[in-house]
């Protein structure tokens, strides 16, 4: 008994070992996205950092491909945590989209690098299950205020809630991103935040039917 437990002991710390490693390197992965953009993630500087050879990189998690995949995971599930503290807010089914909205630049703005990442993985269908599942999910909860606004008939009845939910999110993506222009034009903070506040403010105007009835 004792001869077969010390044989199976390599195995448990070899695995352990293996896990241990897997989250160092995803976790120092992590650390210079946030610090200096995913375009600053080589495998080179990564095994650099994290004292392995870039084989042990491949073997434990994957090619840059899977590391910015796994980053991009870390940080949705640090924008669940922002974002559940704005659902958990009292209020209107308008104060409450606008705190979700607020909760949500938040992130972006603390962590633009990892917002950007976030907000367009990697192409990698297998990879990105669990991040589309985590998208799902806040979308989700965005769906449910915008049923609860239905239910107490200050939201459009004609309005489909996943819908609507899909396209806030899609909407607020697409103005964050223009802090990633490359163009020259370029804004101060207080004007992206301007427009981006407006813009999100015309795209929910349709859902309420107070805002609906001015607008006609």
């Amino acid at each position: 008994m004792n001869a077969k437990n010390t044989e199976q002991r390599p195995g448990r710390r070899n695995n352990t070992k293996s896990s241990s490693t897997r989250s160092t390197i995803i976790d120092s992965a992590e650390a210079l996205v946030n610090e200096h953009g995913s375009a600053a993630l080589t495998l080179d500087a990564l095994a650099a950092v994290c004292g392995v050879t870039v084989q042990t990189i491949y073997n434990r998690v994957g090619g840059r491909s899977a590391i910015l995949i796994a980053v991009a995971e870390k940080a949705l599930e640090e924008n669940r945590a922002y974002m559940n503290e704005s659902y958990n807010q009292p209020g209107t089914p308008q104060q409450r989209l606008l705190a979700v909205t607020a909760g949500y630049l938040k992130f972006a703005r603390e962590k633009p690098h990892a917002f950007r990442l976030m907000a367009n993985p990697p192409e990698d269908p297998k990879a990105l299950a669990p991040i589309t599942e985590l998208v799902r999910k806040h979308n989700g909860q965005l769906e449910q205020v915008i049923r609860d606004g239905i239910a107490e008939g200050v939201i459009n009845a004609g309005i489909d809630p996943a819908k609507a939910a899909t396209a806030l999110w899609a909407a607020a993506n697409g103005l964050l991103s223009l802090q990633w222009r490359t163009d020259g034009e370029t804004m101060t903070d207080g004007d992206l935040d301007g427009v981006i506040n407006n813009g999100l403010r015309m795209v929910m105007t349709g859902l309420f039917n107070s805002q609906s009835h001015t607008a006609e």
